[in-house]
């Protein structure tokens, strides 16, 4: 970033191509650089800041590469959430982010074990 820190970067794949015998990232298999961060799926689970600063457990709902978004909810949150969010008599709301602002609320991919301890994981 021109700062002495770095930029993340989103790259998505599909399950067919990480399935594959001997599959890297393009970006390592060029050589171009750049660490792994966080690997993410539908389902896992992220601690992020909100956007007034609080740290909050969120679950990773839609990946959507396209449109380089990724829709949170918290992690306490159930029921059919695409439907609720369009409710206006229902409070729940879906968080959006992209790489940038995962990057700047100091987002990190978490696992919780069946006894409830919390786990930061690394790629």
């Amino acid at each position: 970033d021109g700062k002495g820190g770095f930029e993340w970067k989103g790259y998505a794949a599909t399950t067919f191509e990480v399935n594959q015998k001997d599959w890297r990232p393009e970006w390592e298999r060029k050589k171009v650089g750049g660490k792994l961060i966080m690997r993410l799926h539908k389902g896992d689970l992220i601690e992020i800041d909100d956007l007034e600063g609080v740290r909050r457990l969120m679950k990773v709902v839609v990946i959507s590469p396209a449109n380089k978004r990724i829709e949170l909810a918290a992690h306490n949150e159930g029921g059919k959430l695409d439907d609720r969010h369009k409710d206006p008599e229902d409070n729940f709301r879906w968080y959006n982010s992209n790489i940038g602002k995962m990057q700047e609320r100091k987002a990190r991919k978490i696992t919780i074990n069946a006894i409830g301890e919390l786990t930061y994981s690394v790629g």
